[in-house]
């Protein structure tokens, strides 16, 4: 038993060193600006590991405003209170791999559309806006496919042309090595303890029975 809890612990200890060395932070975005008049504003959460990679997103809270060419979308992923709109969200590209700026694509669905991607793009771990980039190359867009026969899925499209002001929150440890170390702690309080020593352990029963022998005379 003891040296299972030793093995799991130590797992646990090189789980929690690698999270340690993971940050979130959250990119609050306000006022960017579509080509065709629309906006975007919101926040999302993204994973960093110890160099500044993005590994991973949490949370998308996005809207954008209708336009000349889209109509308004909310985008939701793991919002507290609100159903998911967002079927997926992944880092599509990072600027550790050599491109110029790091990418989440964003899939979601609803009645109207067959399918819209968002594709947010931004420089570096506190970034102060988005990237509006080269629409010909990596950029911040939105495409929607619309579903309407007999021409089928249509896709129509809108860059941004002001990448408006990010605000960041302060970069946390990852949510995994506070939960890491909560139980390492929970392990180290129910480990096995060893008994107690007595400092002045009781005499031999045997040896401190007086056999000395009593004649009657």
């Amino acid at each position: 038993m003891k040296r299972t809890l030793l093995a799991v612990a130590a797992g646990l200890t090189c789980l929690v060193v690698n999270a340690m060395a993971q940050t979130t932070n959250t990119l609050t975005v306000t006022n960017a600006i579509w080509n065709d008049g629309g906006t975007l504003n919101g926040s999302f959460t993204v994973v960093f590991d110890a160099s500044g990679k993005p590994i991973g997103v949490t949370m998308i809270n996005i809207s954008t405003s209708a336009g000349d060419n889209l109509p308004r979308f909310d985008y939701y992923y793991h919002v507290a209170d609100q159903v998911d709109t967002v079927s997926g969200a992944n880092i599509y590209a990072t600027q550790s791999d050599g491109h110029p700026a790091n990418e989440i694509l964003v899939e979601a669905q609803d009645q109207i559309f067959q399918a819209l991607f968002l594709n947010l793009d931004w420089q570096g771990v506190t970034p102060t806006s988005l990237y509006v980039g080269d629409p010909g190359a990596m950029h911040t867009s939105e495409i929607v496919y619309t579903n309407v026969p007999p021409d089928g899925p249509m896709p129509v499209t809108r860059e941004l042309t002001s990448g408006g002001v990010i605000t960041n929150s302060v970069p946390e440890p990852s949510s995994y090595a506070l939960f890491g170390l909560s139980t390492i702690g929970l392990l180290m309080l129910f480990r096995p303890k060893k008994p107690k020593q007595l400092q002045n352990p009781p005499p031999d029963r045997a040896k401190a029975r007086d056999t000395t022998s009593f004649h009657q005379p």
